[in-house]
């Protein structure tokens, strides 16, 4: 009877015992599945893909350009937006409105960009802008000449927003 009761006790504690080395060995050895988690996560937040609308949004000024000859038509009416990957939290100086603040730094060299964007619809005939493909190749490159610009900087641009576009 007395070895009954000390074979039960023995195996109450093995029991006990394993159940708590099997919740408390993931702290012991460094986490586990939460920090594996945990690391998952933080590297999902770097390979996120931006979402447009969650930057800041600068609007550039509507323009009128001659297209390269080729095409029916020969000018180009257009008002682009540039959206940059930066947290307002981030953009802003001290106090005040910080998209405003972002908005001030972007429009201190936007006139150097005004300029590569004007060349680059210049070069093209109005043919290559009427297809939905001509006018994303053209946003592109103008994605590809606000990066250098502005990417070291003050922000990466990871959008640009073609608001407005008329040929004639």
């Amino acid at each position: 009877m007395k070895n009954k009761k000390v074979l039960i006790g023995v195996g109450v504690l093995v029991v006990v015992l394993a159940g708590g080395a099997y919740f408390m060995a993931p702290s012991l050895l460094g986490g586990g599945e939460a920090a594996a988690a945990a690391a998952a996560e933080a590297e999902a937040e770097d390979d996120k893909e931006p979402v447009p609308g969650s930057g800041v949004i600068f609007e550039l000024s509507d323009r009128v350009v001659n297209l390269a000859e080729g095409g029916d038509q020969s000018f180009a009416k257009i008002k682009l937006a540039l959206e940059f990957e930066v947290e307002l939290e981030e953009a802003g100086g001290h106090g005040g409105d910080p998209a405003k603040d972002f908005k001030a730094n972007v429009g201190k060299i936007i006139a150097v960009l005004e300029d590569r964007i004007n060349a680059e619809i210049s070069s093209r005939t109005s043919t290559d802008l009427a297809t939905v493909e001509g006018k994303e190749e053209l946003k592109l490159s103008i994605l590809h000449h606000a990066n250098e610009l502005f990417e070291e900087q003050l922000a990466p641009v990871t959008f640009v927003y073609l608001i407005q576009f008329v040929m004639q």
